[in-house]
């Protein structure tokens, strides 16, 4: 984990002039950090996090330097998280404002534990 926040803190800074960065990674493979999918910060990456069964873990860096993790248990389903996740951009569209896409994802992360994952 400790290579993995490496990772994320270096990207942002040396490739996204210190913004926010999301890596994903399969647990499984023999060097997980040799694949990564590296994105730069967008309600996309829940989604891809969400909708993909061999990614165990995203972690993501904050324009403040911290490192967050969202895992899924045993307990992970998808439609029930693609479900929460509809609820909670419902009424967004292109033409919202950062601050109501931040605060839709802020209410996810506060509600994903319902449906087996874990935000930390």
């Amino acid at each position: 984990m400790y290579r993995l926040a490496e990772l994320v803190l270096v990207t942002a800074k040396t490739k996204n002039n210190s913004n926010e960065v999301a890596i994903t990674f399969v647990l499984g493979a023999d060097n997980p950090l040799d694949n990564v999918g590296i994105s730069y910060g967008d309600e996309q990456d829940i989604v891809f996090f969400l909708h993909y069964s061999t990614i165990h873990i995203i972690a993501v860096v904050t324009n403040q330097g911290n490192i967050h993790y969202m895992s899924g248990d045993d307990d992970y389903d998808y439609e029930s998280a693609r479900r929460l996740y509809n609820e909670c951009i419902d009424g967004l569209d292109e033409n919202s404002s950062r601050k109501d896409v931040y605060d839709a994802g802020l209410i996810f992360l506060a509600r994903c534990s319902e449906v087996g994952l874990y935000y930390r």
